[in-house]
């Protein structure tokens, strides 16, 4: 590059440019970032050619990047035919091309040594090292990516054979699968940690010597019996592993040799370091793996209230402090919950025995102290913040943070490599022989939450295949005479699969007295499971397993609460803090769970009502007891009223969750467009491409048929491959998207991964669905929705939902109605009560935000929706108008029509108009009147 050339002609070599970086200013986004010796000094912006890049000739986009960029101290402007510098925001240097008259811009001719004068002026810029945690945090990533796409780079390339065998070192031992990507993606990062443990040891990494000696010195720093960080260090001193990434290697070295140790050890600003990192070295990264750290105040009130219940319920005096008690975090991210417990056994030890006394006990924790971690990012953070707490209280060890996959089988034998990789193979032994037979009295932590997590789950999720040992997951899948087989999918969860790993390891205590020692789980959790009919078998093992559980909801204002208000800014769900507890003796009852949710409001305001929690609160707003039994929810009961009411199952007995495509282009609000994508699949000739257009999944590829269509559609056309298809587009019908939001769809089984048959064979001019949520309630507005279309997934509102058909057939003849309730309702009102009857009347009471008020009054923590049922003639015919109103307005007029005058009416199953005697309040009969 031009910049770079004249940069090593003028004496200012060791340049790197890294493009598209974010983070330089608040907002904008320049095009390229410079950095000398790893420090950097300055951003170069650049324009289209002939664009101008004079800041008065701005507009739109242009100018408000400007506004932005224009707060940099070194930055330079060019769209290769005006260059002008800008330090300060004052314009130091200005050169232009001239063109001859009458020439093309193509042909501009520049004063060269005008050019070279602006490029040594912008070069000449003293770098900085950085100065807060934060800056460093960005300055590393930028550095660390470039490190990482020049390791891709040599590979692909094929440059370098040492760095190709150290790919295939690194494959057998950590990470099978990975592709060379991945590879580069792992090892630049385990390369930037170390550097900066490195640093914060106080190695010098000074210039002089090879850039393989400095990565040599750096790893004198680090304690070599220590798995991976020291091992990749030691593997890239080799010449023939470094030769093709030193320039990047030796930008990160003079970076850090520039910066101050004492704000590496500086604690206080590095909890979020590693979020910092991911957002700027690759914020997809920081997406797919879920990588937001749990804050300060939420980490501190857990580890807290586990001390409490250390202390008054497992007679553990001293609580963390006490040296029976051994701590795992089975998802460590960069270690907050262990420096919280090193933070809780000084204080508790200062005390108890005087600050003298810290050190001691610290070092005798050491070894109760573990971690988990399989990003190596993470891991080499964690072995850092740890190493540098315990070195604050004036002990040279650390806790035990190991590069490790909780879920992996703990059982596997690790080879002995004696090499200069035995560190690592030597902590991976080490990780399984902590899974298999060291006692853990206590998990805690913020587990990873991914859905859809189906083949991730290991051994706690596929057992010993060749021993055909089940997993241990299968203790918590319902029996069949359950019901709620179909739920079952939702356990394909990360969060489930560490949770059941933490009750196998801690409450069951594998490995140590047969189960029979006290124990706590305490994790950070969504809240589906809490009440979600999937998960019912694994409340029963919570119940059957522990003594006492206490359940703290975190967001009272339910899903997709306002940002403010929530714990982890970048997630929706519902939140939840977990504490289960088996006491020393537990007995073969249910174990008590108690619930209580913290005041809506924002972040500030939960912390410090947070700060004041406690199991021992006695308040009456404080901890309330949730049912007894085995499988019911970890939410409380509500009021009697409540309870008293039928639920919408009780009345309509079948439901679905909807019809799921699982792809989007099968979807869309026109019947052009999806003939079009149609089309455009149907004509594709490249396969690779062909695949990519239809989105494969497990359940659907180009090459799979179906025996049976949907019901209207021919079963010819199933059996015949998307691959072989040449058909035009099935006609596409309408679909009930959400609430009030009709799309259309491609009626064909082999675009759509959850088709539910039994929808479409229900499907016909007199069907009508219910739709409400079923796992949990809403915070307003009505609480059911009606649809006379095909029900898309969680119609009511995107999430938890279910949707109940009127009808069980196509022909309107089997209602999916409870037997003997028509009949029993028939009897209490001396009239015939249909199927629409009963509809309508759950329309009237539940449609409408005055009912969703009450629910939340008397029942706020309870799912699923439950129907006051009237025994009043009166009330029954009232709601019976307004009901069929109800439905008539939201199916858009198809349904509940008086055919003659096309305004709400009652029909029968056939359609047709009807009329009903309504009495009045004395119980006299109006003949005829009509609804």
């Amino acid at each position: 590059m031009l910049v770079e050339s004249v940069a090593e002609d003028l004496g200012y070599p060791k340049f790197v440019l890294a493009g598209e970086i974010s983070g330089a200013v608040e907002g904008a986004r320049p095009d390229y970032t410079v950095a000398r010796r790893g420090l950097i000094i300055g951003h170069i912006e650049l324009k289209a050619s002939g664009a101008g890049v004079d800041p008065a000739g701005f507009t739109g986009h242009n100018l408000d990047q400007w506004m932005q960029l224009r707060h940099l101290p070194n930055l330079l402007y060019t769209d290769g035919i005006d260059w002008i510098l800008w330090q300060d925001s004052q314009q130091v240097a200005r050169v232009t091309a001239w063109t001859a008259p009458g020439k093309r811009i193509a042909s501009a001719r520049i004063d060269a040594g005008d050019l070279v004068h602006l490029l040594d002026a912008f070069c000449a810029n003293a770098p900085r090292p950085p100065a807060t945690t934060q800056e460093l945090a960005r300055t590393t990533a930028r550095l660390c990516r470039v490190l990482r796409n020049q390791i891709l780079h040599t590979l692909e390339a094929g440059r370098s054979e040492g760095l190709a065998a150290v790919a295939g070192d690194w494959r057998s031992l950590l990470f099978p699968q990975a592709s060379d990507a991945e590879f580069a993606d792992a090892y630049a990062q385990t390369i930037t940690f170390g550097l900066i443990g490195a640093r914060a040891a106080d190695a010098g990494l000074t210039a002089g010597g090879s850039v393989a000696e400095r990565v040599a010195q750096a790893t004198r720093a680090l304690d070599a019996e220590v798995g991976l960080i020291p091992t990749a260090l030691t593997v890239l001193c080799a010449e023939s592993a470094i030769r093709h990434i030193e320039p990047a290697v030796e930008s990160l070295l003079s970076l850090l040799a520039a910066t101050d140790p004492a704000l590496l050890n500086d604690a206080g600003d590095w909890l979020y370091f590693y979020e910092d990192f991911l957002a700027q070295y690759d914020p997809d990264l920081r997406k797919e793996s879920g990588s937001y750290y749990t804050p300060a105040e939420l980490v501190k009130f857990m580890v807290r209230l586990t001390d409490e219940v250390l202390v008054s319920r497992l007679g553990k005096p001293s609580g963390f402090a006490n040296e029976a008690v051994t701590v795992i975090d089975p998802a460590a991210g960069t270690g907050t919950f262990l420096l919280h417990v090193i933070d809780r056994i000084a204080s508790t030890v200062e005390e108890r025995d005087g600050i003298g006394a810290v050190a001691g006990a610290l070092r005798n924790a050491a070894a109760r102290l573990i971690g988990f971690e399989l990003q190596t990012g993470p891991y080499s953070v964690a072995q850092f913040r740890t190493g540098a707490r315990f070195r604050r209280h004036g002990v040279g060890s650390a806790p035990r943070v190991l590069l490790a996959d909780t879920l992996a089988n703990p059982y596997a034998e690790e080879e002995h490599l004696g090499s200069i990789y035995e560190p690592i193979s030597r902590e991976r032994r080490a990780a399984n022989e902590l899974k298999k037979s060291t006692p853990v009295m206590v998990a805690i932590g913020n587990p990873p939450y991914r859905e859809r997590a189906k083949g991730l789950g290991g051994w706690v999720e596929h057992g010993k295949p060749d021993t055909k040992e089940p997993s241990i997951l299968d203790d918590w899948k319902p029996p069949t005479d359950w019901g709620v087989g179909a739920h079952v999918y939702n356990m394909s969860n990360l969060l489930i699969y560490f949770w059941r790993w933490a009750g196998w390891k801690v409450l069951e205590n594998s490995g140590n007295n047969g189960g029979e020692s006290p124990g706590i789980v305490c994790f950070v959790t969504t809240a589906a499971w809490l009440s979600g009919d999937g998960f019912q078998g694994m409340r029963s093992w919570l119940r059957h397993w522990c003594s006492e559980i206490w359940v703290v909801s975190l967001s009272p204002e339910g899903h997709q609460p306002d940002v403010p208000t929530r714990m982890f800014e970048q997630v929706q769900h519902e939140i939840a803090v977990v504490c289960a507890v088996r006491s020393p003796h537990t007995d073969a009852s249910a174990a008590t769970v108690r619930f209580r949710e913290v005041a809506p409001g924002n972040r500030d305001e939960k912390f410090a009502e947070l700060a004041t929690m406690g199991i021992t609160d006695d308040s009456p707003k404080a901890w309330t007891e949730c049912p007894k039994d085995w499988r019911a929810s970890f939410k409380p009961a509500g009021q009697r009223i409540w309870r008293t009411c039928p639920c919408i199952h009780d009345l309509l007995p079948w439901s679905s969750p909807g019809v799921l495509a699982n792809r989007g282009w099968p979807t869309s609000p026109d019947s052009n467009t999806l003939e079009q994508r149609w089309d455009e699949l149907i004509a594709e000739a490249d396969l690779e491409r062909k695949k990519a257009l239809f989105n494969e999944t497990d359940s659907r590829t180009i090459d799979r048929g179906f025996k049976t269509n949907l019901r209207g559609w021919p079963d010819e056309s199933a059996a015949r491959p998307i691959s072989r298809e040449m058909n035009p587009c099935p006609s596409p019908i309408h679909l009930a998207w959400r609430s009030f939001d009709r799309q259309r769809i491609i009626p064909d089984i082999r675009v759509l991964d959850r088709a539910r048959p039994a929808l479409w064979e229900a499907r016909s001019d007199h069907q009508i669905h219910l739709t409400c949520i079923e796992d949990d309630h809403p915070d307003n507005g009505p609480a059911v929705t009606f649809t006379h279309l095909l029900p898309g997934l969680h119609h009511y509102h995107g999430r938890g939902g279910r949707a109940f058909p009127l009808w069980r057939d196509s022909t309107a003849t089997a209602p999916n109605v409870t037997p003997g309730l028509l009949g029993h309702l028939g009897g209490l009102f001396d009239t015939n009560v249909t199927p629409e009857d009963l509809l309508a009347y759950v329309a009237a009471v539940c449609a409408h935000p005055a009912y969703t008020a009450w629910f939340n009054d008397v029942s706020p923590h309870t799912p699923g929706l439950r129907i006051p049922v009237t025994a009043d003639v009166d009330y029954w015919s009232m709601a019976l108008g307004i009901g069929r109103r109800v439905i008539w307005a939201q199916t858009f007029g198809e349904r509940y029509v008086d055919v003659e005058r096309r305004s709400p009416g009652r029909t029968n199953s056939r359609g047709q108009s009807t009329t009903v005697a309504i009495r009045n309040r004395r119980g006299d009969p109006q003949p005829g009147a009509r609804l």
